[in-house]
């Protein structure tokens, strides 16, 4: 009898630490794997908080050709980046990376007839079109645009791209510009978005800052086409 006891007492015992160690062991795969998530999670955030892009550039055309720069410290792969024209994705079939390089900017002397104007109080604004039409407009009285009209020499800012890749493959590296060719209708907003979520937009038509050369009053000039 005592033995008997003694043989189901062994037995009891080793299913007892079986059963400890496949706890421990389901408990090590627990942690192991939510450390894994936990650690990918901190990387896909740590991958969005690092990534920036800034389209420096919209050339409307056929095609329209779309310069976007990496901004942030990022690497990423040109491969994923996604297009919104006017708030409607655009097919992949219909844009493609293009060419990587960099922005050239040179200033260049200008005349512009200036049509009308308005003044907020830090900033006139100078436009090219008809008086009824003004950067932030919307809430304006009639008598606060003015029919300021004439010519104007300003200095312009005119960029163009410059390409520094000769492969057909290759990582969009911080500080690069990507050049993206479209076939597709824009009117007036672009908006890019890349692998990790983070994007741009860009409004067509929104103002340009430039300097203003003469007259020489006391104004900060921002021009609007």
């Amino acid at each position: 009898m005592g033995f008997s006891t003694g043989i189901a007492f062994i037995i009891l015992f080793i299913g007892a630490v079986i059963l400890g160690i496949e706890l421990v062991t389901s408990y090590g795969d627990y942690i192991l794997i939510t450390n894994k998530a936990s650690l990918e999670k901190t990387q896909r955030s740590l991958s969005e908080l690092n990534t920036k892009v800034k389209i420096v550039e919209v050339i409307k055309g056929n095609p329209t050709k779309i310069y976007v720069e990496n901004s942030g410290t990022t690497t990423l792969d040109p491969d994923y980046v996604f297009l919104v024209l006017d708030n409607k994705w655009v097919p992949q079939e219909n844009y493609s990376i293009t060419g990587l390089g960099y922005i050239s900017e040179a200033p260049s002397n200008k005349t512009k007839l200036v049509k009308g104007a308005f003044y907020d109080g830090s900033t006139l604004y100078l436009t090219t079109r008809d008086t009824t039409w003004i950067k932030d407009s919307s809430g304006l009285a009639p008598d606060e645009l003015y029919g300021i009209v004439g010519w104007y020499n300003i200095t312009l800012i005119e960029k163009s791209f410059i390409s520094t890749n000769t492969s057909d493959e290759f990582y969009w590296q911080p500080g690069d510009v990507i050049e993206i060719t479209v076939n597709y209708p824009v009117s007036t907003k672009v908006k890019v978005i890349t692998e990790t979520g983070v994007g741009d937009t860009y409004y067509i038509n929104s103002g340009y800052h430039h300097e203003h050369l003469l007259p020489a009053e006391d104004y900060s000039y921002a021009w609007v086409y």
